[in-house]
């Protein structure tokens, strides 16, 4: 652009400039018509090129900060690229888990792996050792929350534990859920009262319950090395929960099952939904540490004071003095015990907030 004003601006001077005395008395000279017309031309195209020039640059500046926004856009819209195909990549291991009264099932090891799977008291560290068994679905927002981890909690509630879901993406970062038959709603309850289940994926399995058929503990026919994984082993059979998962809404959901049940129970957006079929958890013999035990010091390693170093796990029982209750325990929860938030069907549906379950 710059080029076509210089020889623009020089093009006029040499029309203008000034002639000596002989050429002023003999007149200006001479160029004919078809001299006028090109020059004419040269200086139009000079100027439609100079007016074409600075509108493409105009269209081409961009501000610093407009680089920098730019460059900052890239970069999420690949971190956010690559964190969806992480839990892509884990909602296909969970969904690859072996079932193992399907006709295509085969073993692949006995023996259970070096990290024994346990009960985590909740706490923000424990991300990376808590095991997702479950996803959601991606609705409202495919895009933030496709294929977003369920996990495996347990809670005391009205005299017993019960089984429920946690994700990282709902209950407003304070909540997790669990299905409560009386009133058929979902119960939302602080996270600090819960355990989370922690393990590998390879230590644990599915048990499926197909249309129609009722979950008798007694006359289920399961391999070896697996057993049935128990929230609450210690307690009477009819008491006991086991953990289940479901197609529901194009997710996994978690929840629960109990003894002789024809369905399973799944905490979903305020309501208790039944379900079948459905799949119940199942653990290798020997995989977990201690089925009573929980640990408090989550994925941290354990305090040294004096050379001593503390176990970091507690015994369940532990439990009521704190306002819950004991596996063993048919009693409520002291009325000292923090007050649940009880969700139906009708409450509000809020995006990413505790509405989303």
């Amino acid at each position: 652009m710059f080029y076509a004003i210089g020889a623009f601006s020089v093009s006029i001077i040499i029309y203008l400039w000034p002639r000596s005395q002989h050429e002023t008395n003999s007149g200006p000279p001479t160029l004919g018509l078809g001299g006028s017309i090109v020059l004419i031309l040269i200086f139009a195209a000079q100027l439609a090129f100079i007016v074409i020039s600075y509108i493409a640059s105009q269209a081409l500046t961009f501000t610093t900060d407009e680089l920098l926004d730019a460059s900052k856009n890239r970069e999420l819209a690949m971190e956010m690229k690559h964190e969806k195909e992480a839990d892509a990549a884990k909602a296909a291991i969970i969904t690859s888990m072996a079932v193992v009264n399907d006709p295509d099932y085969k073993l692949d090891s006995i023996a259970h792996s070096s990290t024994p799977a346990r009960w985590l008291r909740y706490d923000w560290r424990v991300t990376e050792a808590a095991i997702p068994l479950g996803y959601e679905d991606g609705q409202p927002d495919s895009y933030m929350w496709e294929h977003q981890q369920l996990y495996v909690v347990r809670v005391p509630y009205e005299g017993r534990y019960r089984a429920g879901k946690l994700g990282w993406h709902i209950g407003a970062k304070r909540y997790m859920y669990i299905p409560y038959g009386p009133n058929r709603s979902e119960v939302m309850l602080e996270r600090e009262d819960c355990d989370i289940l922690s393990g590998v994926h390879s230590d644990f399995a599915w048990y499926r319950i197909r249309e129609g058929e009722r979950f008798d503990v007694s006359r289920l026919e399961i391999p070896e090395p697996w057993e049935l994984f128990v929230i609450n082993p210690t307690t009477d059979r009819a008491e006991r929960a086991y953990v289940c998962a479901a197609n529901y809404k194009g997710g996994q959901q978690l929840g629960e099952v109990l003894h002789g049940a024809r369905h399973a129970s799944i905490p979903f957006l305020g309501e208790e939904i039944l379900i079948t079929p459905f799949l119940v958890l199942l653990i290798k013999k020997g995989a977990m540490a201690s089925p009573d035990a929980v640990s408090v010091d989550a994925v941290l390693p354990p305090p040294i004071t004096g050379g001593i170093a503390h176990t970091g796990v507690r015994n369940d029982s532990t439990r009521a003095s704190a306002g819950g209750v004991s596996p063993t325990s048919s009693i409520p929860p002291p009325a000292t015990a923090p007050q649940p938030i009880r969700r139906t069907g009708t409450m509000p549906v809020l995006f990413g907030g505790i509405g989303k379950a």
